[in-house]
């Protein structure tokens, strides 16, 4: 279905399409080709009279013609975010149940199907790029519309808070950006604060305790989105 048709004879004649209706036009001029765009599946017989019947051993000609709807295809299903490097599950369906998907991602690589349609796919996306998908299905040699999905990475965070404080003070940390739920470690490079709560989330609180060997921590946050550090300078006094 909306796909052209184009007939051809050898020879100048009438030409005609029964049913008359799940195409355009429904009505043909005569001459040697006949051409236009099939509407509505189902089978259709061409039939093509010579004009000078006597000219030909068979009149008229005719030709059985079976025209497959389209798939239509459901959405996409999968992270629209994602972590470069990272593997993700996505899913569609349709109104059909024969016929492969054809899955072509952007910057990323198909590691596994899954369904006899091949109707679930593993990605793993790529470290840097733009990333999509796009879903076709091909049933009876006719090729859905594509759906597409448009996928964004994860932004790398952003450490803000105070960075000279005092031993025996809690000081409150926030990540920037935006993270799967649990998806932000917060990790110190020593044993000069604890971290009293937050862990997992984008906002931390650390207790520092001060040293008279150690005056400095490496604070550190790790999403999909990337890492970033940080140093803060402990006063003992």
């Amino acid at each position: 279905v909306d796909d052209t048709f184009n007939f051809s004879a050898n020879g100048a004649g009438s030409w005609s399409i029964s049913p008359t209706t799940g195409h355009t036009p429904s009505i043909f001029s005569s001459g040697t080709s006949i051409s236009g765009t099939w509407t509505k599946p189902g089978k259709y017989t061409i039939t093509a009279t010579p004009t000078i019947p006597s000219d030909y051993c068979s009149s008229p000609a005719t030709l059985e013609v079976t025209v497959y709807a389209k798939p239509i295809l459901n959405g996409i299903v999968g992270p629209a975010k994602i972590g470069p490097g990272k593997p993700y599950l996505y899913t569609i369906s349709s109104n059909m149940t024969d016929g492969l998907f054809n899955w072509t991602p952007t910057n990323g690589i198909i590691t596994a199907y899954t369904g006899n349609q091949h109707e679930s796919v593993m990605i793993t996306w790529n470290a840097t790029g733009t990333y999509g998908i796009s879903v076709t299905q091909t049933v009876e040699n006719c090729t859905s519309q594509p759906k597409t999905l448009t996928v964004t990475p994860y932004p790398k965070p952003t450490i803000t808070g105070i960075l000279n404080t005092c031993m025996d003070t809690e000081i409150t940390y926030t990540a920037s950006g935006d993270a799967p739920s649990g998806g932000y470690v917060w990790t110190m490079n020593n044993a000069l604060g604890t971290i009293i709560s937050g862990q997992g989330t984008n906002t931390i609180k650390v207790l520092w305790h001060g040293s008279t060997s150690i005056t400095s921590c490496l604070l550190t946050v790790t999403t999909c989105g990337g890492t970033d550090s940080v140093t803060v300078n402990v006063s003992v006094a």
